[in-house]
This record gives C-alpha cells, sequence and structure tokens, in this order.
C-alpha cells in the first residue's frame, strides 16, 4: 500500500474566522479544515494563528484543540494610533522553520486567502519541491495566492435543508430565549442554543442566518446596560416562527 504524504498545516485563523463570519455569519467549524487536509496526506504538523487574547478568536480558541491544531498566539499592538497584527510574520516563521526541521514533510497547505504569502508560496514549491496548496474561504482567495500553489482548495458555506425539523427547534429555542431576556444577541444566542440542541453550532448559525434574510429574524441596535447593542427577535407574523411556535405563540 502507498503511504500517504505527510502534511503541514498552517492556518490564518484570523483570516479563517473573520471572513467566513464575514460572509455566512458564522465561524468555521476548524474540524472541516481538517477535513480538508486529511484528504490530502497524513497531518504531521498543523498549527493556528492569531491574537487570541481579542473576540471573537478568544471565544472560537477552543475549538482548535477538539480539532487537534495547535494554537500559536500573535498579539496585536497599537502603533501611532494604527493596530498592527504580526499574525503574518509569526506564521512565516513556523512555516520557514518547519521547512528546516522537518525536511521529510512534502506537502505544505495554507489556510489563508493573503496574496501577502504567494512569495513563499512560490518559493516553497519552486525552490524547495515542496507541494503547496491553499485553502481559503469560497469567493476570499487572492488571484496571485492562486497562481503560485500547486493547488487550490474552497470551504463552501453548509448547504441548509430548510425543510429539516431542527430549524423548528431553534426557532422555539429564540422564544424562550425572549421570554427569559430582555435583549439577546445572535452569537450568544446561538452558542448555547448550539450546547442546548446537541447540533454544530456552525450549523445553528447558518439556518439563524437564513431565517434572518428571510425576515423571521429581527435584528436592530439599540441602547442596551449603557451602549449600543445589536439585539435580535423573532418577527410572531412570519410565516415559518407561526409555524413552529403554533396559534397564540409569539404574538406582539
Amino acid at each position: 500500500m502507498t503511504e500517504r504524504p505527510g502534511v503541514a498545516l498552517f492556518v490564518d485563523y484570523e483570516y479563517a474566522v473573520l471572513t467566513s463570519l464575514n460572509h455566512w455569519k458564522t465561524p468555521i467549524d476548524p474540524k472541516r479544515i481538517v477535513e480538508k487536509a486529511m484528504s490530502v496526506g497524513a497531518i504531521e504538523h498543523a498549527v493556528a494563528f492569531g491574537d487570541f487574547n481579542s473576540e471573537p478568536l478568544r471565544r472560537e480558541a477552543p475549538k482548535l484543540r477538539t480539532a487537534s491544531i495547535d494554537a500559536v498566539s500573535a498579539p496585536t499592538s497599537s502603533v501611532a494610533g494604527k493596530v498592527k497584527s504580526y499574525t503574518d510574520f509569526v506564521m512565516l516563521d513556523n512555516i520557514y522553520q518547519t521547512l528546516l526541521d522537518r525536511p521529510e514533510i512534502g506537502t505544505f497547505l495554507l489556510v489563508t486567502g493573503d496574496g501577502h504569502f504567494s512569495g513563499v508560496v512560490a518559493r516553497l514549491r519552486v525552490r524547495h519541491g515542496k507541494t503547496v496548496g491553499v485553502l481559503g474561504i469560497e469567493g476570499n482567495i487572492s488571484g496571485e495566492l492562486k497562481a503560485a500553489a500547486s493547488f487550490v482548495a474552497e470551504l463552501e458555506p453548509l448547504e441548509m435543508d430548510m425543510s429539516d425539523p431542527v430549524l423548528d427547534e431553534i426557532i422555539r429555542f429564540i422564544a424562550r430565549s425572549q421570554e427569559e431576556r430582555r435583549a439577546i444577541t445572535f452569537g450568544a444566542t446561538a452558542q448555547c442554543c448550539a450546547a442546548s440542541l446537541n447540533v454544530p453550532e456552525e450549523h445553528v448559525r447558518q439556518y439563524m442566518a437564513a431565517l434572518s434574510a428571510e425576515g423571521a429574524i429581527i435584528q436592530s441596535v439599540v441602547e442596551y446596560q449603557g451602549r449600543p447593542s445589536r439585539v435580535m427577535r423573532l418577527s410572531p407574523t412570519h410565516p415559518r416562527v407561526r409555524q413552529a411556535l403554533g396559534p397564540g405563540r409569539g404574538e406582539e
């Protein structure tokens, strides 16, 4: 049997989390990243980089442990009033250290969409004979980075079945949360709902994003505890909400 190639996985976690949040309304589950990497070969080195003292990375960091990805923090700093991120530098340093310390690893897989990495990708491939892949969020990978890589793969949003009964369970959970609290937020509600229903948070967030796009969830900015907060509520007249809650439930 042919032995599978060894893979070194480097994850720009700030890119992965923030980009998926912006485009899918949910942070990517690192287990999905690992699954993609394992389809390439046996993972021998896996590290994620970012400022884990800042949100939302601090909240998402525990998920890396369950995916067997090590976390290396690259704290940001403020210089002349401008925020400076060192994630790229720390990630580059780790890539070159791995190149020197683990010469037997033949495949390097970078999770990023940043064109600044095109130079190291090309150098690993051309000068060092490595197979270098780029894995990024769908539609958010630099063209220069794609051109430099041996192969490119994209992470896509999960397909949602809007007829799945779990959608009604999510609506009922949100309704109970509204009854118990004066104001609820999208992120905290998704997190609690996922734990309560034993459903992956990424799934819950995407179902909630779909409900928001349909107008079943309404989001607004209000003054809460002395500061502006983005809160959410169900639309009691929306057909899907009425269906899930039954007659008379959720009416204002």
